[in-house]
């Protein structure tokens, strides 16, 4: 029986390390992912940031083997007239007037024309540069880090399913975990009090003794 519980207590402590990584792990990705959603609406022209750092997840190869797929990247609003050849940039498509979608390439050349900067951008794995060049009114940022899957994680994050499982499930398991909890402390108090209530009548036998009787005088 000691053996049993050992193992139970065990496997609780197990679980409950299980759920403070996770929390360490998933928590912060929420928070950052919940401030840039509400962030997208507020500005929705804007590529939104935290703390003067822009992250952004990257969905295509173009910049292998750089930056893949599935990661996320790090920018920084560096002025548009410190961005040198060779610098990775962010930027707005200069195609797509509704600016809906960033590009993140490295810098070929920068030129500038009536006072006016432009990039020649392309891809690492591209064999063309990209056209047309990208004007300073488009530049979102400079590349300063990757994050390898994070930003698969993120994506996944804002799906159903993943809403699903990195915010309803743990929520879901705490609450078992807790209502558990509570049971276990509710049946250690019972046994507690029965153990109490014993031990009480015990000492009322042993301090009043056996009941004395006599016979009668006939």
């Amino acid at each position: 029986m000691k053996k049993e519980q050992k193992q139970r207590v065990t496997l609780r402590k197990v679980v409950g390390v299980i759920g403070v990584i996770l929390c360490l792990l998933i928590l912060p990705i929420l928070v950052i992912n919940i401030v840039l959603i509400i962030e997208s609406y507020v500005n929705p022209k804007e590529v939104p940031s935290l703390l003067g750092i822009t992250p952004m997840v990257v969905v295509t190869d173009s910049m292998k083997p750089t930056i893949t797929g599935g990661d996320m990247i790090l920018d920084v609003k560096a002025p548009a007239e410190e961005v040198q050849p060779g610098d990775i940039i962010s930027f707005f498509d200069p195609t797509r007037p509704d600016r809906d979608v960033v590009i993140t390439h490295r810098v070929v050349r920068v030129e500038e024309s009536g006072g006016e900067l432009s990039f020649v951008t392309k891809g690492d794995a591209n064999n063309t540069i990209d056209i047309p060049a990208v004007p300073a009114s488009c530049y979102v940022g400079v590349y300063r880090m990757t994050i390898p899957v994070l930003g698969g994680i993120v994506l996944f994050m804002r799906t159903t399913l993943g809403v699903i499982v990195t915010v309803i499930v743990p929520v879901l398991a705490v609450i078992a975990y807790e209502l558990l909890k509570a049971r276990k402390k509710a049946k250690e108090g019972r046994t507690e009090a029965e153990r109490l209530r014993r031990e009480v009548k015990e000492l009322k036998t042993q301090s009043t003794g056996p009941e004395a009787t006599a016979d009668p005088i006939t």
